[in-house]
């Protein structure tokens, strides 16, 4: 396989992975409708890139869902730090079976005609049948006729995910996460958990660099402070924790629980950031810090 054939096959893989967010976002999605679409993206790109000479032969086309599939791997594990293969996800079978179509659409069909756009009735039936079976499943959903189980992860609520983060968080920083009021300190890795989440570890490092071009202030490290310049995760977590601490001094009742931590997180953000979303990380934390 040529550069050439790898860099497009590579730039082939990210525009599924932009193409397949965008419908599961627009859509809400189910696994078959993703990997009908990854099929369908093969073809179609089989046939311009036989038509316009692109390739030396579409032998391999199928490795762009494999391309797609590492993309998303990397971009959920590294960047946004959710567990790929967590308990109850669909992506392993969808990759599956994804993979495992395309290969065989690639070597029985594809592979069997000079054209895909021109040639080859049985490959065009296939096309369309995947085109018709796609719109099927997709407006399905909207009229409503019929209802898919939704597989959407929501990190605030899904407990193998914040007790991950908190064992990963507590190992990394616990020389850090010092007050005297230790009841403070399960709000402490929530709000944590939450941010790193919304903006995790290589986005905070791009902020940097891009302060280094602007000079603008803005939030930064893990806490996600307020700064006049780049600080380091550690120093976020000092200035939260001195802010926190502040709060609930002045707060004045001293208990703390599901309520009391919803009110002290409105004071402390004092903005649209949704409180119960970290309030669900709390309640996660400290039932398993029960165990």
């Amino acid at each position: 396989m040529s550069l050439g054939m790898i860099l497009l096959y590579l730039l082939s893989g990210i525009g599924l992975y932009f193409l397949l967010n965008y419908v599961d976002k627009k859509y809400r999605d189910n696994y078959i409708n993703g990997v009908i679409l990854s099929i369908i993206y093969i073809i179609i790109l089989a046939g311009i890139f036989s038509n316009y000479n692109l390739v030396s032969n579409n032998d391999n086309i199928f490795l762009i869902i494999v391309i797609e599939f590492f993309i998303r791997l990397f971009i959920d594990c590294y960047i946004k730090e959710i567990p790929f293969f967590r308990e109850g996800s669909i992506n392993k079978k969808k990759y599956i079976i994804s993979i495992l179509g395309g290969y065989i659409i690639n070597y029985y069909f594809i592979n069997r005609v000079s054209n895909v756009f021109l040639e080859g009735d049985d490959l065009k039936i296939i096309i369309w049948g995947l085109i018709i079976l796609y719109l099927y499943f997709m407006f399905k959903n909207d009229f409503g006729k019929y209802k898919f189980r939704e597989n959407k992860f929501y990190f605030y609520r899904d407990r193998e995910y914040v007790v991950m983060q908190y064992a990963k968080f507590k190992n990394k920083y616990f020389r850090v996460v010092r007050t005297k009021y230790r009841e403070l300190i399960p709000v402490i890795y929530s709000i944590m958990i939450y941010e790193n989440y919304n903006k995790g570890e290589v986005i905070r490092k791009l902020d940097s660099l891009k302060y280094k071009i602007n000079k603008n202030k803005g939030k930064f490290g893990i806490m996600q402070v307020y700064s006049n310049y780049p600080i380091s995760d550690d120093k976020s977590i000092c200035i939260a924790i001195r802010k926190l601490e502040k709060l609930y001094v002045s707060d004045g009742s001293r208990e703390i629980n599901y309520k009391s931590v919803l009110r002290l997180l409105n004071k402390y953000y004092k903005s649209s950031v949704d409180t119960k979303k970290i309030g669900n990380i709390y309640k996660i934390i400290v039932s398993f810090n029960k165990i």
